[in-house]
């Protein structure tokens, strides 16, 4: 009876908390994700036009003869999200204190199929109306501080960090004539390297002394882009546009990951 009771006692040891806190977290790790992004952008575009050439025209205080001044016109609008799948890589590594806290740096770079089209057009016999719009994500990339609590083969933590990614941004709305020449409109193009401040919140799970399984939501700001066209002469008339866009990107994403810990 007594060395059943002993027999008992052991295996409750076992299977009991502090045996299943002895996980260590401390070292280097790499590993790999996927998972799921969305991309919203909010583009406001400011259109200029103005004249080389002297001319008769009327501001409102009668006809007159001369060179316009430039007029400019503001609050465009475009608000569009793309969706998206993403996978990658990362390693970091982890500092682990004997009360449970685990403070990490982690470094990673992934590849993402987020985009966003539409193209019409408008057609009112000898003129027509154009609207395009592309943006698109191919990567982003990210060095992150980890600080979380151990508890058991869970890992509990919050992140930030800064995040880079490749933009791609396209727009234009206007007016086409005969032989679908543009005749007035305003556009916007640009692709840089968009950088961003990322905060989330995540869960490790340890499946044994090197295996561990995650799951992280992050939510990334990015700094907004002012992106200029270049000034364009329509039909040699001296009449020019230039155009300004101020653009601002929100990325939150799911990702689920496998780690290996040396």
């Amino acid at each position: 009876m007594k060395s059943i009771a002993i027999a008992g006692a052991m295996g409750m040891l076992m299977i009991s908390p502090t045996a299943a806190q002895t996980v260590d977290w401390g070292g280097w790790y790499v590993g790999g994700f996927g998972g799921y992004g969305h991309a919203r952008e909010n583009t406001q575009v400011t259109s200029t036009t103005a004249w080389a050439s002297p001319m008769f025209f009327d501001d409102g205080s009668g006809p007159q003869y001369g060179i316009p001044d430039p007029i400019t016109k503001t609050g465009n609008w475009t608000s569009e999200s793309a969706y998206g799948p993403l996978w990658g890589g990362r390693a970091g590594y982890n500092w682990q204190s004997t009360n449970g806290v685990v403070i990490g740096i982690e470094a990673a770079i992934g590849s993402i199929d987020a985009a966003y089209s539409i193209h019409t057009r408008t057609d009112n016999g000898l003129l027509g109306s154009f609207y395009d719009q592309e943006f698109t994500i191919d990567w982003t990339a990210s060095l992150r501080i980890r600080t979380g609590i151990a508890n058991g083969r869970f890992l509990t933590y919050i992140t930030s960090g800064v995040t880079f990614a490749d933009v791609n941004y396209q727009f234009g709305r206007g007016e086409y004539g005969f032989n679908f020449e543009r005749i007035s409109f305003i556009d916007a193009n640009d692709s840089y390297t968009g950088i961003g401040l990322s905060i989330g919140a995540g869960v490790e799970y340890a499946i044994d002394d090197n295996w561990s399984i995650s799951t992280e939501l992050t939510y990334t700001r990015f700094i907004s882009e002012n992106t200029y066209s270049a000034l364009r002469d329509y039909f040699g008339t001296g009449t020019y546009n230039y155009s300004a866009a101020d653009t601002t990107i929100s990325f939150p994403d799911l990702r689920v990951g496998l780690n290996y810990r040396f």
